[in-house]
């Protein structure tokens, strides 16, 4: 214990009681007894002063170890500046980074050590921190004993007084410089990624424009040889032939339309002309369309919808093409002797939810997140481009509206899709002309 501290208890200790003798209270003794009283009391405040001073300064040199402790175990820089920036402390990291022990920078600050370029970031963050008396944080390329730059995160808290002023600032600077420079490597690959797609997307485009004219060609020597081959002994076989060629036409001309539609949807011009429609019609079109080939498969189509007529907003031909992947799909994953449903149900906030569901194998849960992806194939083994549900999302986008998947496995897969309803009601009311053809 100081010398102080004993003093302090000593003088704190049970005083020892002064006693007016009865019939001695006049005079000089009782007012020695006074001004004792007083002074002795005095006394006692005076070293509870000094005890709570001292036990206030050893309470902060123990704050202090415990703070320089902490700074010298982790792996930043930390520091400690007055209010002008000037530092007060640094850790040892600093001098093995810069190369210049604490002592030497004492009278500098920061500025002198940061890049040039980021001088004006840095000052701008520590001002405005000091403006409104709260933590910042800032990036910054700082100077190693090399003369070469690396960059930290500078993160600064400010120390105040009782009555809110700051007094002094603690700072931590964390080496970054490797994550900057893979999340900058990692920008340039993405960018030369990009170019890339691009690249490809419009090679793709332009095939797929230069294609279109050869492809119909084709289509219509293959309708006249047709029908020429009518009147010839040779009909059967150059009729079977002439199927051939129309169906691996047709399923190029797919494919081109494909390649186009992706293409117009990524580069946003997708032609789009939406109209009021009856949603009952939009799905007994679809079933007209593709029931032929869900009977080639022992496959039937149901529809159930809304039974009050709803009109929808949307481009139709954009819309039975959405039917014509999510259906065609159905169709292919379908076991024979299943049914596929087609759906409606309207939303309290003015969607119709379309909805398309199977029986088939389903989609693994890994996958989902996948299926609406460029190029993507559940099967790999399957034929095609993948590009039929990329396309089925940009139309529906296109239109306002979401679209999502809910499957598991060996029991189905629901492909759901929304669009804005325009009215509820007389479908042909709304609609007008009788543009839509209700079921």
């Amino acid at each position: 214990m100081s010398q102080a501290a004993r003093f302090v208890a000593e003088d704190l200790a049970p005083p020892i009681k002064n006693h007016l003798v009865k019939n001695r209270t006049k005079g000089r003794p009782i007012w020695h007894a006074i001004r004792y009283t007083i002074e002795r009391n005095k006394a006692a405040g005076m070293g509870r002063e000094l005890l709570g001073a001292e036990t206030a300064r050893a309470h902060a040199q123990i704050s202090e170890q415990h703070f320089r402790s902490l700074a010298e175990a982790i792996p930043q820089i930390v520091w400690e500046t007055d209010t002008d920036g000037k530092f007060e402390y640094l850790s040892s990291r600093w001098s093995a980074y810069i190369g210049q022990p604490p002592h030497e920078c004492a009278q500098l600050g920061m500025l002198d050590w940061i890049h040039p370029d980021d001088a004006e970031r840095w000052v701008q963050a520590r001002s405005e921190g000091a403006r409104n008396k709260t933590a910042w944080q800032v990036e910054f390329r700082l100077r190693s004993a090399t003369g070469s730059y690396r960059w930290f995160l500078g993160r600064s808290v400010p120390l105040l007084d009782g009555k809110g002023e700051v007094v002094r600032w603690y700072g931590t600077a964390t080496d970054v410089d490797d994550q900057r420079r893979l999340a900058e490597e990692r920008q340039v690959l993405y960018e030369v990624a990009q170019r890339a797609i691009k690249s490809r997307d419009d090679l793709l485009a332009t095939i797929a424009h230069d294609l279109r004219n050869p492809l119909e060609t084709i289509l219509m020597s293959a309708a006249l040889l047709k029908d020429d081959a009518t009147e010839s002994t040779l009909a059967p076989k150059v009729t079977k032939k002439i199927a051939i060629i129309e169906r691996a036409a047709k399923r190029m001309e797919h494919l081109i339309r494909d390649l186009l539609d992706i293409t117009s949807i990524e580069s946003g011009h997708l032609s789009m002309r939406p109209t009021p429609v009856s949603a009952a019609s939009l799905l007994s079109d679809a079933i007209e369309a593709l029931q032929p080939g869900a009977q080639d498969k022992s496959v039937r189509i149901e529809m159930h919808s809304d039974p009050a007529p709803v009109v929808v907003a949307c481009d139709r031909e954009r819309i039975l093409q959405v039917f014509t992947n999510l259906v065609g799909n159905a169709i292919r994953f379908s076991p024979a002797a299943s049914v596929i449903v087609l759906a409606t149900q309207l939303l309290p906030g003015g969607e119709l939810v379309f909805s398309v569901a199977d029986h088939g194998s389903g989609i693994a849960a890994d996958q989902l997140s996948h299926v609406f992806d460029r190029f993507w194939h559940a099967d790999e083994r399957r034929a095609g481009l993948g590009l039929g549900l990329a396309i089925c999302r940009g139309i529906i986008e296109q239109h306002g509206g979401r679209i999502w998947v809910e499957s598991r496995l060996d029991v189905g897969t629901t492909f759901f899709f929304t669009l804005p309803v325009v009215s509820r009601g007389n479908a042909l009311d709304a609609i007008g002309m009788g543009s839509a053809r209700p079921v």
